[in-house]
């Protein structure tokens, strides 16, 4: 894989973090990281129920550092408003936080 830009989910971090190689390879292969102000979140919730606190939330801002941060903005929030009410329609609901 190579490119300029990714967007990373939860699951591609928490594969860096476990070591994956195939991760880590994929993650620093491209120029621009970007990471949703969301991951973070969820990232740093995981660390404070774990009991390497301290030290995971340490990996977390070392490697958020190494990102960009993308916040939600306010079309973002009406996206997301209509993709998971047609989903819900649909039958199909999907979890408050993908």
């Amino acid at each position: 894989m190579n490119g300029n830009r990714v967007l990373l989910d939860t699951n591609a971090v928490i594969a860096f973090f476990d070591g994956i190689p195939a991760a880590e390879g994929a993650i620093w292969s491209f120029e621009n990281r970007s990471v949703p102000v969301i991951v973070v979140g969820e990232l740093r919730f995981g660390a404070l129920r774990s009991h390497k606190v301290t030290e995971n939330l340490s990996k977390i801002d070392w490697f958020v550092s190494q990102c960009e941060v993308l916040t939600v903005q306010n079309q973002t929030a009406i996206e997301y408003a209509r993709i998971r009410n047609d989903l819900m329609r649909k039958g199909r609901p999907i979890p408050e936080n993908d």
